[in-house]
């Protein structure tokens, strides 16, 4: 086994695609594949953790760490690198079950049935370490596996943004953090029809023969078969051993395979050896764990194809830099927007320490007034609060003598700067008018939260899909009186389902923000605020207009839909 990366992880834009490259000197094997764990959500025991105990269907734990992230059904990696000399573990466990046993002792279930089927070799590696694992530490991930077979130029090609962007499914008007970044590891393996080799037969009785493999370093011989395999083994020199066969024993001792299967032998007739292997062809996963990549940093955000074109290595590596180190803001909003004092909305920007934001609020008389947010924790990214309603609905440090809030109805606009040196911000406030205004709030293309305003002219459409059925309309109760009745319905509504639509009109837009309108047509995370709500909506692929252009300016009318219908029964 040899897997070499030919191409590491580079891009850190999970809505970018970026691939890894894997080689590997075993491509001609049997039902070769390339393999890949996505390994997440970290989380590292403490203290003790009782000995095999994997048998029975479980593991006990000892953390004083938050395990909340892990659930029932979830596939997840066990890193044992410091258990024992052997190599762990080809496959992630499936985890059906956590019982919290109190004092930070939690009991973990797995489907070892699974287990066994997809690694014996491994669950008896495991199950055998005795002693040696009580009182370990050891990390637990939840995982993701991706397989690929070999291209035409024999390489394994993953995009692990692929999975990365679907792991962030960001909920926006949160504006907690956790959801817009992911660290991650992780772990090439391959896969293939594995031949174990041994090197003697024994036969004890008529019914039974004892396959063993002598001296073999389970570091780099890898074979699952599991009690009641159909197993083939070929190239005895004693043909009688060869054929398809069912295993009956498999275990190991610190150098040794041996296995039992049920075909009848002579007795105490000895081979010099041959091959044994699944007879269902299915491939063995193997791993070297010591292959575990370094931790990455995924945003969920991602560059237009023109920023990225044509780049060298260095000037990627630049432009990758600016935004992991702060001096960008995630986000191709204008520098200059307008907003209404109940508009919400967020700058995404990496964490490169702690974080002071300063806005200078410049009211009606011209008179400049300051606050600061200061913003330290722990996490990737910070969303630096934008429009009115998001600072007003944050805790600030007053530098201004009129104190809070923060945006008032008097002020004319307010600037945003950092004490990252990232480019300033600036937002002219504009006073409610005589229609409606609807803000549609979406997740731009680099991430934050921003939104366009709709303050001309706004409708909205109510369109109904009924469920019916037809009845009959006679009353034939009675035999001796057939009733005909007006009010009797034939007809009938089961149900009514509503959807809206509603239609926007925006005022000119610049040139700027008529690029930026692209990323709210674009996105796939749209809510309209509308009458003090939050609705999440969508927007049909023929559901904008351009109505006018004119000297450069451009006024655009646009349809979005409810996500959510409304049913009356």
């Amino acid at each position: 086994m040899a897997i070499t990366i030919i191409k590491d992880y580079s891009l850190p834009f999970a809505k970018n695609d970026d691939y890894i490259y894997l080689s590997s000197n075993k491509t001609n094997e049997t039902q070769f594949r390339y393999g890949l764990h996505l390994l997440y959500d970290k989380f590292t025991t403490s203290g003790s953790m009782n000995n095999r105990t994997l048998s029975e269907g479980y593991l006990d734990i000892y953390t004083t760490g938050d395990i909340s992230l892990y659930e029932r059904n979830t596939n997840v990696y066990l890193d044992a690198t410091d258990f024992d000399y052997r190599q762990f573990n080809p496959v992630p466990l499936f985890l059906i079950k956590i019982e919290d046993n109190g004092g930070g002792n939690y009991r973990l279930f797995f489907d070892i049935d699974k287990l066994k089927n997809d690694s014996m070799w491994w669950f008896l590696a495991f199950d055998s370490l005795s002693g040696s694992i009580v009182n370990k530490n050891f990390n637990i991930y939840k995982s993701v596996t991706k397989k690929v077979a070999a291209n035409n130029d024999g390489y394994g090609v993953f995009s692990v943004n692929d999975i990365n962007r679907q792991l962030l499914e960001s909920n926006i008007i949160n504006e907690d953090t956790d959801d817009v970044s992911i660290k991650f590891r992780y772990l090439p393996f391959e896969e293939y029809l594995v031949k174990l080799s041994y090197d003697e037969t024994t036969t004890t009785s008529s019914s039974v023969n004892t396959f063993k493999a002598n001296s073999i370093n389970i570091n780099n011989d890898f074979l699952s078969f599991a009690n009641g395999d159909n197993i083939i083994v070929e190239g005895d020199s004693q043909s009688f051993y060869n054929g398809t066969q069912k295993c009956t024993y498999f275990n190991f001792t610190s150098t040794d395979w041996i296995f039992n299967t049920n075909k009848p032998a002579l007795n105490g007739i000895s081979t010099s050896g041959g091959v044994a292997f699944n007879a269902d062809y299915s491939a063995t996963p193997l791993t070297v764990e010591t292959q575990i990549s370094s931790e990455f940093t995924a945003y969920l955000t991602g560059l237009k194809y023109k920023d990225l074109s044509g780049l060298t290595n260095t000037e990627l590596n630049t432009l990758i830099n600016s935004f992991s180190n702060g001096s960008k803001y995630f986000s191709y909003a204008p520098k200059e927007q307008t907003t209404f004092i109940n508009d919400l909305g967020y700058l995404t920007l990496a964490n490169n320490g702690a974080l002071i934001t300063t806005y200078v609020v410049t009211d009606s008389e011209n008179v400049e007034h300051t606050y600061t947010l200061n913003l330290s924790n722990a996490d990737d990214i910070y969303k630096v609060v934008s429009n009115p309603a998001s600072i007003n609905n944050t805790s600030m440090t007053v530098n201004a003598a009129r104190g809070l809030p923060v945006i008032q109805d008097c002020d004319k606009s307010y600037t945003i700067n950092n004490n990252y040196g990232t480019d300033e911000y600036k937002f002219n406030l504009l006073k409610d008018n005589k229609f409606e205004t609807v803000r549609l709030l979406f997740s731009d293309m680099l991430g934050s939260l921003n939104g366009f305003n709709f303050a001309l002219y706004n409708a909205i459409e109510v369109n109904t899909d009924k469920d019916t059925y037809t009845k009959d309309y006679v009353d034939y109760s009675s035999l001796n009186t057939i009733k005909y009745n007006n009010q009797s319905r034939g007809k009938t509504d089961l149900a009514t389902k509503k959807s809206y639509t509603l239609t926007l009109n925006s005022d000119f837009l610049t040139q700027d923000e008529g690029n930026y309108f692209e990323d709210l047509l674009t996105s796939n995370n749209v809510f309209a605020q509308y009458k003090g709500n939050i609705i999440a909506v969508n927007i049909p692929s023929t559901g904008v207009t351009i109505k006018e252009k004119i000297n450069g300016l451009i006024r655009y009318s646009i349809k979005v839909e409810y996500s959510i219908s409304t049913t009356q029964w």
